[in-house]
């Protein structure tokens, strides 16, 4: 929790939630889901990585990146301008992350209970 609002944190990198999950206690261990297609180029954006490789395919760009040392790939228009070795902000609209219990590996819906 950041300011009352549901922060997933990890590694300093912080991605916001939708107020759905609220609810979940502060300090609980979750894993955090973003789906590649869900990743848009925000130069606002709590996510930085450096581009590893951009591959053309059809009408996207698939990008893989290295962000805290980790794989991370993301999926943007064949339009985005960016290059090999660049530095790039990303960022995922909070209701489009999925987050799972870290204990069962069970989604987490949002809902009080949870």
């Amino acid at each position: 929790m950041l300011g009352g609002k549901a922060v997933f944190c990890a590694d300093q990198l912080n991605v916001a939630l939708s107020h759905t999950f609220d609810a979940i206690k502060e300090g609980k261990k979750v894993i955090c889901g973003i789906r590649p297609s869900d990743v848009s180029v925000d130069k606002n954006g709590s996510i930085l990585g450096e581009v590893k490789l951009a591959e053309k395919t059809g009408a996207d760009i698939q990008l893989h990146l290295q962000v805290k040392g980790q794989n991370f790939t993301a999926v943007v228009a064949r339009e985005t301008n960016v290059k090999v070795g660049e530095n790039l902000k990303l960022g995922v609209s909070p209701e489009l992350a999925h987050i799972f219990d870290a204990d069962t590996e069970l989604r987490i819906n949002g809902h009080k209970s949870d």
